[in-house]
């Protein structure tokens, strides 16, 4: 018994959103590492040039 159209077609849909899910919070993912980045790079421009040996 192969599957039907209506079977192939809500497989494929369920696929889509788990698919769109995954890049929300990849793209989630990637502005917190970005905004992280951000601040290390403004902390360590704040720092102090040390002396050079």
């Amino acid at each position: 018994d192969c599957p039907g159209k209506q079977d192939l077609q809500n497989s494929i849909q369920q696929a889509h959103k788990l698919l769109s899910a995954q890049e929300a919070s990849y793209l989630q993912s990637l502005r917190t590492l970005r905004k992280k980045l951000n601040l290390l790079h403004n902390s360590v421009a704040r720092l102090p040039a040390k002396a050079k040996n």
